[in-house]
């Protein structure tokens, strides 16, 4: 009985030396870490003139142990007082995977603008000042940050400068294909200067980032055989996305083009031009067009005179993409109307003639005043988004 017991304790040890065996190296388990330590930058003894300076570098002893082989971003964070609270914090984006991390003095300088709260140059005086500035780490995958660990502050001193804080327009990425424009797939102007292209709109009562980053999304009509593609740059094809296998394939020439996945129809899809990737693909439930033209009117206060704008090649009933090319000596006012009747009109802006490129028209809104030189309307009668892109 008493060999029995032995042999079961052994059996016991030998199990238990096994499973912490196995958690140690077969089976990690993932922690978060406590923190991090951050090296005293370089040009934390000297001051930093932001105005003619490049780039700051962090770099830490170690990237932070989180107990497993993860996919770790390294970012930055500034505050302008000693153990400022959570409020008093600007983060700046996770950018590398490395444990050396460079911010450029321009991006650190439009930070402390915006903390101050300095929008005009009467507003601000030109100072050395102290700034603290800590690194931060976080999964790949946790785009909120939400397990964000931080190294120690290290202190520097700066001098920054005035610059107008002006958000930059939103970018667009552009639709080609079959079904876009006149359907040729001609990634070049035709004779008027138009593209066979259509800017993917923005999205309404979406708030985009300074640098104009952020998610849009076009509503498109897929016939049988019709296919498109995304390209970022006029022209060019070097940054495109299509399709392949039934998934979205980035910068591949060889890739296929972006069809229904679901047979004909209506299909969303949702770009985010910052993490550039397709966030969503899916089949909707929209009406066919309820015009038969989509016109230009009121040009040089003309009122009278329609300038049709061209749908989209082969959607038919189903087109709800609408261009067109135009020529204006002077500054002048325009709308868009439908089936050349008042019943159904675009108009944007706060008050008539105001210059806008862009925006949400809607049904009997001002008139869109638009300078004097040759400019592209591109017009989403779905949302009632509207470009005017100048064509050179």
């Amino acid at each position: 009985m008493k060999k029995i017991k032995i042999m079961a304790m052994l059996l016991l040890g030998l199990g238990l030396f096994t499973a912490c065996e196995t958690d140690r190296d077969d089976n990690p388990v993932l922690r978060t870490p406590d923190g991090f330590e951050l090296y005293a930058p370089a040009m934390s003894g000297v001051t930093i003139d932001l105005e003619n300076s490049n780039v700051i570098e962090l770099k830490a002893a170690s990237r932070p142990d989180y107990g497993a082989p993860v996919q770790v971003t390294m970012g930055a964070q500034i505050a302008l007082v000693e153990n400022a609270s959570e409020g008093e914090i600007h983060q700046l984006e996770p950018t590398t995977t490395d444990i050396t991390y460079q911010v450029t003095a321009a991006e650190i300088n439009k930070a402390i603008l915006e903390m101050k709260n300095i929008e005009n140059e009467a507003d601000f005086v030109a100072e050395e000042m102290p700034l603290w500035i800590r690194m931060t780490a976080q999964l790949a995958d946790d785009v909120e940050g939400e397990n964000r660990v931080y190294s120690n502050w290290q202190k520097l001193t700066v001098l920054p400068y005035f610059v107008p804080m002006v958000d930059e327009e939103p970018i667009y990425w552009w639709l080609i294909g079959a079904c876009i424009g006149d359907g040729s797939w001609n990634n070049s102007k035709d004779e008027s200067g138009k593209w066979a292209c259509f800017p993917i709109p923005l999205m309404k009562e979406y708030e985009y980032a300074a640098d104009g980053t952020g998610h849009i999304a076009a509503t498109v009509y897929l016939y049988d055989g019709a296919g498109f593609k995304i390209i970022q740059t006029l022209g060019d094809w070097n940054v495109q996305v299509g399709m392949t296998g039934g998934e979205f394939a980035y910068n591949d020439g060889g890739s296929g083009n972006i069809e229904a996945t679901d047979g004909p129809g209506f299909y969303r899809l949702e770009f985010d031009t910052k993490e550039e990737k397709v966030v969503s693909f899916e089949k909707l439930e929209v009406s066919s067009s309820a015009y038969s033209t989509v016109s230009v009117i009121g040009l040089n206060d003309d009122w009278e005179t329609d300038i049709d704008m061209i749908p989209a090649a082969g959607a038919g009933e189903n087109n709800h993409m609408w261009t067109t090319v135009i020529s204006v000596d002077q500054t002048t006012q325009f709308k868009m109307r439908a089936n050349h009747d008042w019943g159904t009109n675009w108009g944007y802006g706060s008050e008539d003639g105001e210059l806008n490129a862009y925006g949400f028209a809607t049904n009997g809104g001002k008139n869109i005043g638009i300078e004097a030189g040759k400019w592209a309307i591109y017009l989403d009668d779905i949302t009632g988004f509207y470009r005017v892109v100048a064509v050179q």
